[in-house]
């Protein structure tokens, strides 16, 4: 199996994670999911999604870049839900799910920064492969 392959499973359930505990942390604070405020995030998240996925399929040199780039911002989401979830008044059914929506995010995070690294070295350039 390719490794865009990893990189397209691995990203994909990362970016249906983060959309999920987005719309949760939304509406525990009260924001509407379809307000100016969340919208945009949404966007930019599946733009970069795209792109991502996009580049990483077509084996282009600088994929690795953009996924880890996404990766980032992604981790950064998960880990500030992490914590703000834990000093709010939700329920602590919602706090722990949550949670746990979190830290397997933040695991497939590793694990979609791990097979973009290992595409990313097994790069061949054009016009290196006739040599």
């Amino acid at each position: 199996m390719k490794y865009h392959k990893f990189v397209f499973l691995y990203l994909s359930i990362s970016t249906v994670i983060y959309y999920v505990v987005n719309i949760i942390m939304n509406l525990q604070t009260g924001t509407e999911i379809f307000s100016s405020e969340v919208m945009p995030n949404f966007g930019i998240i599946l733009g970069f999604y795209l792109l991502s996925i996009f580049f990483s399929c077509k084996e282009m040199r600088f994929s690795a870049y953009l996924t880890i780039f996404m990766l980032i911002v992604l981790s950064f989401t998960f880990g500030g839900a992490m914590i703000v979830s834990g000093g709010s008044d939700m329920s602590l059914l919602t706090k722990v799910f949550i949670d746990v929506l979190s830290l397997a995010g933040l695991a497939l995070n590793v694990l979609c920064f791990i097979a973009a690294g290992k595409q990313r070295a097994n790069y061949q350039n054009p016009k290196l492969k006739g040599k």
